[in-house]
């Protein structure tokens, strides 16, 4: 019972918000940044980006203060966004509502398509929004978990707009 009320966990594929996939052309685009300073450890796998920092890579949009990538092999593993807020925006494959996430801190792991929300959390798309002290994204599943972080103040908001109606379906032809 304790677990119900400080997590909540959704699954949305029986529900038409957050159901298609990331771009799937979005790992073999180009990343493209703009800082006011950038250091750059090509020996140690990281660089760090800071001041206004705006990053994309195809449909992926991130902004922030600070924006810390790590590198294995010579590609992106992991993207640490820090801001007041820090942004996060993502298209799906199937024309639907951009994803827009938004956190004091954004953690994106690249090779598994997660993205965890910290701190004054929200995740968006369309009508629909969940908000909390922590969200899990998975863009590949296209799975949230929200929770308040075991805080017994804190608690989950989500809004779950109805599907849209099929015209087609009710038409006589």
């Amino acid at each position: 019972m304790k677990f119900l009320l400080n997590s909540i966990f959704i699954t949305f594929s029986i529900t038409p918000w957050m159901t298609s996939h990331a771009l799937e052309s979005d790992r073999s685009q180009p990343i493209f940044i703009k800082a006011n300073h950038v250091e750059i450890d090509k020996q140690k796998g990281f660089s760090t980006y800071s001041g206004n920092v705006s990053f994309s890579q195809g449909s992926i949009k991130i902004q922030g203060d600070q924006v810390t990538m790590y590198y294995k092999n010579g590609e992106l593993d992991k993207a640490v966004v820090k801001g007041r807020p820090a942004l996060f925006q993502q298209q799906p494959d199937k024309g639907n509502d951009t994803v827009v996430s938004q956190a004091k801190t954004l953690e994106y792991y690249a090779r598994s398509s997660r993205l965890f929300l910290l701190d004054k959390a929200e995740v968006s798309q369309g009508a629909n929004s969940f908000a909390g002290a922590r969200i899990e994204y998975d863009i590949h599943r296209s799975t949230v978990v929200a929770n308040n972080n075991n805080s017994t103040k804190g608690r989950i908001n989500a809004i779950l707009a109805p599907a849209p109606e099929n015209k087609d379906a009710n038409t006589i032809k």
